[in-house]
This record gives structure tokens, sequence and C-alpha cells, in this order.
């Protein structure tokens, strides 16, 4: 995929370790390719001329109610608003970004290819890239592609929204690398918390799931692993996130628990098939402002999130975890390239 291009090195250790890594790169390159076309395939900003790819994976399922994001402010320009070019290496920009990142090992012939292309699937293409240069050890996952999206779509430039992925990436405060490193476990985490948190809060409903088989990461693990990016109107994410940036994890706990409310009373007389196809409707129809007003109401405390933090961390430390049904998660890990497909992902994102 492309020529890559290396510094010379008389170091023989160096340079296998460099030729390594674009191997591993190579690999998931192509999911990355194919992700990119699968991202908010209707809105203005990503739309191809071509279909997207066929679906192999439930997570990469695209979600046709998903095209309400029409924040179109980040216009994908190949220029960043001081006049200098978002992706050339002499300039600045995230091409830069990514040659500087890598330890002398420069994909120049990747640079070359996408620095001729145009539109909001390169900017996206740029972004992942040069992320997965920047954190070698994440590299690309599935998932990551709405978040960055996102801030492409709300941001004026490449550069600036780059940013802002590090940022929500490998800041304490929202870390969301842990969901996508190797092992994810701070998905396995974020996952523990939440069905605890939903015991506590909404015991019916929980006793409910429990009674029908319904494993609680089939629902969470594509709206918590995005942050609601993937399959929810964009007048709820946007009203998600102004608050994630401010409170980080709080506000997607409280979120959590405001939606399941909400469909609580349907969920409760429903069998397992049915609540599938209920909340396969739902994550499209709900009215942002008001499940946001309704989390306002849940006392929901920070206390709350950090005890069952520590109690999943005693548990992991003593090797009694109690796993989140692991068995939900089908993984395709090639340096960073994870492909997650679960039967809750098939049922709660395709549409």
């Amino acid at each position: 995929r492309g020529t890559y291009l290396y510094a010379a090195s008389s170091n023989s250790s160096t340079s296998a370790r460099r030729h390594r890594r674009a191997r591993e790169t190579s690999d998931w390159m192509g999911t990355l390719d194919k992700d990119i076309r699968r991202t908010f395939p209707k809105h203005s900003l990503f739309r191809d001329q071509h279909p997207p790819p066929a679906e192999d994976d439930d997570f990469g399922a695209v979600d046709e109610n998903s095209n309400g994001h029409r924040g179109n402010r980040g216009t994908a320009s190949p220029n960043s608003s001081n006049g200098s070019s978002a992706d050339d290496p002499a300039t600045g920009g995230i091409a830069a970004v990514a040659k500087n990142n890598i330890d002398s090992f420069f994909y120049l012939g990747e640079v070359a290819r996408f620095s001729v292309e145009s539109g909001g699937q390169a900017s996206l293409r740029r972004l992942l890239h040069a992320y997965s240069i920047y954190d070698p050890q994440v590299g690309y996952c599935q998932g990551m592609n709405f978040i960055a999206a996102l801030f492409l779509m709300v941001m004026d430039d490449e550069e600036t929204a780059f940013w802002m992925f590090v940022s929500v990436m490998n800041e304490d405060v929202y870390n969301l690398r842990e969901l996508f490193v190797r092992d994810m476990a701070g998905t396995q985490e974020v996952l523990y918390v939440a069905e605890r948190l939903i015991e506590q809060f909404l015991p019916r409903l929980f006793d409910h799931f429990q009674l029908q088989n319904v494993q609680m990461s089939m629902i969470l693990t594509p709206w918590l692993m995005t942050i609601y990016t993937r399959n929810f109107p964009f007048e709820l994410v946007l009203r998600v996130w102004d608050s994630f940036l401010v409170e980080g994890w709080k506000v997607v706990y409280r979120t959590m628990l405001a939606l399941l409310e909400h469909a609580q009373p349907a969920l409760l007389q429903l069998e397992f098939e049915e609540i599938i196809m209920y909340l396969r409707e739902f994550t499209s129809t709900v009215d942002g402002p008001n499940i946001m007003m309704a989390s306002l109401k849940i006392s929901l405390r920070r206390k709350h999130i950090l005890k069952y933090v520590a109690e999943w961390k005693g548990l992991s430390e003593k090797g009694e975890t109690r796993k989140v049904d692991t068995g939900v998660f089908n993984r395709l890990n090639t340096r960073g390239s994870e492909v997650v497909s679960s039967m809750g992902f098939g049922s709660f994102v395709d549409t």
C-alpha cells in the first residue's frame, strides 16, 4: 500500500523493527479504508460516489439513521486556517505530525498519496493514519472512525481535529485510548461500571434483562465505545460531547441511565427478541434535549463511579474479575487493528 521509504540505519534490529511495523500497518490499512466508507455515508462531508463496502462484521454495519449529523463546519479542506497545508510535511499539519512521531520511520509514499486526495473521506483517512503513527501501540481500531469523524464535522481544519482526537484519546479525564488497546481492558472496565450502575439505579430493568438473558455488553458496547457517535441523533451526540469534554465519563454513564430509564416501561413488557427489535429502532428515535434534561435528574455521583472502578481493579488484581461477557467480542487484532463483532452489534446497529 504505497511505497515506504526508510531512513538509512546501520542498526539491523532497528531496520527489522521498521519493516515489521510497515507490514503490520499494511494489515490494518485495509480495515481502515473499508471503515472510512462506512462512516456516515449519507452526510455531505463523507458522501462517496461509490456505495459502502459489503458488511463483513457487525460493528462496521452502517446505521442509516445516523445521517442526522449536519454540523458541516469542518469542510475537510486541505488547507488549514493559517494558510499552511494540513497534509504538507514541509509546512506542518497532520502528515508532519505523523512523520515526526515515528522514530525516523517515514511513510513518504503514503503521505504523497493522501496529499492529492480531497473530501471528507480523505481527511478522515489522513487523521486516522496519522494517529496510528502517533500511537503505534494502538494503531487503528474500529470505533475510532466515528469519533474522529465527529471532530472533522465540527472543527475548522484537519489539524485541529487531529489534536482534539489525540486529547480525548490520551488525557486522563477522557482516556479513550484504553478502550481500543489490544486487550480492551478499558472497555471491560467501562462495561463493568455501567452494568453495576444499571443494577443500582435501574434494578427492575437489570433483573428483567437477567431473566431474558440479555447481556448488558450487547447493548452498551456500541454506545460507550464510540460515546454515542455511532448510532444516535446528532442533537444528542453534540450535547453529550459538550458535557463530556467538561465532566468526563460521568456524563456518559448518566446519559446511558437516562436512555435506559426512558425505554424501561416498554422494555419491561418485552421478551428477548422483542427487546432486540425495540432497541434496534430506539437509538434513532430518541429526543436528545429531553434525554439530557432527564439525565440531570439522575442522582449519579462521581463517588458511585469511583466505587465500581475500584471494585473492578480490586477484582482484577486478585484474578477474580467478573468478566462482562468477553464472548461477545470476536476480535481480529493485527497490531492495533481490532474488529469488534457480536450478535448484539448486528442487532442494535444494523438497519
